[in-house]
């Protein structure tokens, strides 16, 4: 059993990326007991979780590389004899922490895209395969992370909370014939749905890439949850995803949601959402269906999903997960 007072949370994300909004919700467990470092100068007036550490800013980068390969060096001072539980594996806590340390792993799309920072991820992540305390956050990644060497025994999925702002507000009515899309990146491909949209139905995006009818990016939390209240429908039709929050996000607006078929909307949504292929006509008849059967979908999301992402029951998976250990 461990001290919950000896655990330390480390993050390297501003609360508007979504592993920042995941450290963000762990202070629901560990309080402000929480470090950021901000690894990229052109990140540092933004707010994180916790309290913030600084690395370092050569004059002529950004400095997030150097501090990939810092963080060890900058941090492990603040979690010298600690437990520390790092929040996303940024970098290498080193081999002495294998049994005395928790790694959450989110996703992995190192698998996926093969850029520069993603084959430095997946040299990262793989360096924790043989660590005894691994959170995954789906089934699906830790299918994932077993297909790529980790020993099942040593994973736990604790699925991530929606924060409670997410909810219905009976002051905004839905615009019918209205769909929203959220994020950014290829993988998610916005710009096809928006293809198929145009001139069928008002579309709303939330992100770069795509011209839709109305765009949005930089928004607060709050203009979100009155989008996903106004919207009639959200699509979401990733490629892959470790969890997905929009999904969610939507149903508990009383939103429903168009999705891939894909293992890990199958594993979070159930039957309360609409999955669709990649092309038109699988994808105007889920948005028909999802509009003419909202209620009976928002129905069968209360009774039968809702509850396993509240944040009672985060809190309360984690911390006995903590005291298990």
């Amino acid at each position: 059993m461990v001290n919950i007072d000896k655990i330390i949370g480390i993050n390297n994300l501003p609360l508007a990326n979504g592993l920042g909004e995941y450290a963000k919700r762990m202070e629901a467990v560990l309080g402000k007991n929480i470090l950021s470092l901000v690894m990229d100068k052109r990140y540092k007036d933004m707010d994180y979780a916790g309290r913030k550490i600084y690395g370092y800013y050569p004059p002529i980068t950004n400095g997030y590389l150097l501090n990939v390969y810092l963080s060890r060096s900058i941090l492990k001072k603040y979690y010298k004899g600690k437990f520390p539980h790092l929040l996303s594996p940024f970098f290498y806590l080193g081999s002495e922490y294998e049994s005395k340390s928790i790694i959450t792993i989110h996703d992995t799309y190192y698998k996926w895209e093969k850029n520069k920072m993603q084959r430095l991820s997946k040299k990262i992540v793989r360096k924790y395969r043989s660590f005894k305390n691994i959170i995954s956050i789906s089934e699906q990644t830790k299918n994932d992370l077993i297909a790529d060497g980790y020993d099942a025994d040593n994973i736990s999925v604790i699925y991530n909370y929606i924060d409670p702002i997410f909810r219905k507000l009976e002051s905004i009515n839905k615009d019918e014939k209205t769909v929203l899309t959220v994020g950014d990146g290829i993988h998610k491909n916005n710009i096809l749905v928006n293809k198929i949209v145009n001139g069928r139905y008002y579309h709303i995006h939330i992100g770069k890439e795509v011209r839709a009818d109305e765009n949005y990016s930089g928004i607060s939390t709050e203009e979100l949850v009155k989008l996903y209240n106004r919207a009639s429908v959200l699509i979401r039709l990733s490629d892959y995803e470790g969890f997905g929050y929009p999904p969610l996000e939507a149903l508990f607006c009383g939103t429903p949601a168009v999705v891939s078929d894909i293992a890990v909307f199958r594993e979070l949504l159930g039957d309360s959402a609409v999955y669709v292929k990649k092309d038109e006509v699988s994808i105007l008849d889920g948005i028909e269906y999802a509009i003419q059967n909202r209620k009976e979908m928002l129905n069968r999301f209360e009774s039968k999903i809702k509850s396993r992402y509240t944040k009672e029951r985060f809190i309360s998976n984690m911390i006995k997960y903590y005291k298990d250990l």
